[in-house]
């Protein structure tokens, strides 16, 4: 029990770093969109740091992603060519 505060945050980093490829855009570019620096992004993706809400909340409005799929995986909300995006790389488990 005690790693799963842990592997929670994994899964949200693999989560962005799967939103991040969908969109097609460099690191950099995808950061400029949502008003993150590169670095944040590049630490929130790697696990380094844990992604705020205040970024989140931006990436669900410019990429229409849903805060349930960020931060638990629950994909219901999601437009349907990341769900295909997801289930084409097979990341739909994530």
């Amino acid at each position: 029990m005690d790693d799963w505060p842990q592997a929670r945050a994994e899964r949200v980093a693999q989560r962005l770093k799967a939103i991040v490829d969908w969109t097609g855009k460099s690191q950099s570019a995808f950061a400029e969109s949502v008003g993150m620096s590169r670095q944040r992004l590049n630490d929130a993706i790697k696990g380094v740091v844990r992604l705020s809400l205040d970024n989140a909340i931006k990436i669900c409005a410019v990429y229409h992603v849903s805060l349930d799929y960020i931060y638990v995986g629950n994909m219901d909300k999601l437009p349907y060519r990341f769900v295909r995006f997801l289930e084409d790389n097979d990341l739909s488990g994530i």
